[in-house]
């Protein structure tokens, strides 16, 4: 039903699982990791340190807290998405 529905008539939407795959939940989850990709990053899932808000996960350097030598250094410490 998800496949057809007319909200994804613009997307090319060719891939669907078997009927023998739907018919449990753990195959369905299965084949799902395995055929299905997504093409956006997450942003903003790393939240940066400022000292006086909620401790983050990285400081104002992108420094990873916690950690020597590691730094995050892609758009999961952007705030906002750049479009």
């Amino acid at each position: 039903q998800v496949f057809s529905d007319r909200a994804l008539e613009p997307f090319d939407i060719t891939a669907s699982p078997p009927s023998d795959v739907v018919s449990e939940t753990w195959k369905l989850a299965r084949w799902i990791r395995s055929n299905i990709w997504y093409y956006s990053h997450p942003g903003g899932t790393c939240r940066v340190h400022r000292g006086d808000d909620l401790p983050g996960v990285v400081d104002s350097d992108l420094r990873v807290r916690g950690t020597k030598g590691l730094r995050v250094a892609d758009a999961s410490v952007l705030p906002v998405s750049p479009t």
